[in-house]
């Protein structure tokens, strides 16, 4: 599923980003360019909640905007690169 279709699951722009305290020209930005990783498990939550179907956790993270450091984030670990790093003593 793609971002597009997500935003648009949860009725666009507007609605998922009343529900997710967002501004609506975020969410739109999101479309093309992925949903940020710190709001990853919100939407996911929020799919459950409302019984959105085909939203998971690996729809919301893929093709994950850059995050602090220029790092991408990673897609089901549910951390940062660059938190995940330090984890290992990096």
């Amino acid at each position: 599923m793609t971002h597009a279709k997500i935003i648009d699951a949860f009725g666009g722009n507007q609605a998922l980003a009343d529900a997710l305290g967002e501004k609506a020209s975020n969410v739109s930005r999101w479309r093309k360019r992925g949903f940020p990783a710190r709001l990853w498990h919100q939407i996911v939550a929020l799919a459950k909640r409302r019984r959105v179907a085909g939203v998971t956790f690996a729809a919301v993270a893929a093709d994950a905007p850059p995050v602090q450091g220029g790092k991408r984030a990673m897609v089901g670990a549910g951390v940062h690169a660059s938190n995940h790093s330090r984890s290992r003593g990096a």
